[in-house]
């Protein structure tokens, strides 16, 4: 298992409020950056909710590769400082994104999570290939 710090950046949007679909990015520094975006059928019941949709996404993808030592950095500070325990989470629909993303952070040996500027997001052009 490795003992680096692998930073992943994530990113999401939509056009509309509460219709699909959510466009997300992630890019993941590795040896080789790894950039994707995905289009998923599901309504953005706020913006909050679409970047937490992106950081399940990205954790998910992080443990598929092995990758147990991450740093995710996402410019949704709602959501950095939900996930931190500095905000409480008031949504029902936030809940239970809220739970999804704590059980999976305990799958991991090492994991951060940063509010970063969107000028400073890498995950954001994936997202804008989304919607080209």
């Amino acid at each position: 298992m490795s003992k680096r710090l692998v930073k992943i950046y994530t990113d999401a949007g939509y056009k509309r409020l509460k219709q699909c679909p959510i466009y997300l990015g992630m890019v993941v520094e590795l040896d080789e950056t790894i950039c994707n975006h995905r289009v998923i059928n599901q309504p953005a019941l706020s913006s909050t909710f679409a970047e937490y949709i992106a950081l399940i996404w990205a954790m998910v993808y992080c443990l598929r590769i092995e990758e147990y030592r991450c740093h995710f950095l996402c410019d949704n500070q709602t959501m950095v400082r939900q996930i931190q325990g500095k905000y409480k989470v008031h949504k029902v629909e936030l809940k239970i994104l809220y739970d999804i993303v704590r059980n999976l952070w305990g799958s991991f040996e090492l994991i951060e999570i940063s509010h970063i500027s969107g000028k400073i997001n890498k995950a954001h052009k994936e997202v804008k290939k989304c919607g080209s």
